[in-house]
């Protein structure tokens, strides 16, 4: 493999390091008390989360029908 031309530009290198984005700005939790605001950091707040159901189909056709009746309901 043949050398890089030499541009007359100097470049300077430092210690190798992890590399570490910059921190995202968020904005404050919302609430007066701590609890609040731990539940609103969380999520916890979010609606009730649906169980999964447990499905068996006999044939390919039932299973998808029942994907597609599941996509229906969560949009």
């Amino acid at each position: 493999m043949p050398a890089a031309p030499a541009s007359g530009v100097r470049v300077r290198t430092g210690p190798v390091r992890p590399y570490r984005a910059r921190p995202r700005y968020l904005p404050a939790p919302e609430g007066d008390l701590p609890r609040d605001r731990l539940l609103a950091l969380t999520g916890a707040r979010t609606p009730p989360r649906v169980a999964p159901r447990l499905v068996a189909p006999d044939s390919p056709a039932e299973a998808a029908r029942l994907l597609l009746e599941h996509l229906r309901e969560r949009t």
